[in-house]
């Protein structure tokens, strides 16, 4: 689940215009410590490559696997360990 693979009609509910302000802000600090793309979100001990609140792109390193550009506050989508177990 990503704002690039998501099914067509969900697709604007993983997008910053819905993220941010149905997320990010104003719903308590759990819900502030979620990392959407580029919100500026850093995770102690994360790895540079990783920390996914810094940057808005998507790169594994992996021959053949695209490189994956996001929009500031898309959703940080890869399944529910990647995005709550920092928390």
């Amino acid at each position: 689940m990503s704002a690039k693979t998501t099914q067509p009609d969900t697709l604007p509910l993983m997008q910053a215009g819905y993220m941010y302000p149905h997320f990010k802000v104003g719903h308590g600090p759990l819900m502030a410590k979620y990392c959407l793309y580029g919100d500026g979100t850093v995770f102690k001990g994360e790895v540079d490559k990783y920390q996914f609140g810094l940057r808005t792109t998507l790169d594994w390193s992996y021959d053949n696997f695209p490189v994956f550009e996001f929009q500031k506050y898309d959703i940080l989508g890869e399944g529910d360990s990647g995005t709550y177990i920092r928390l």
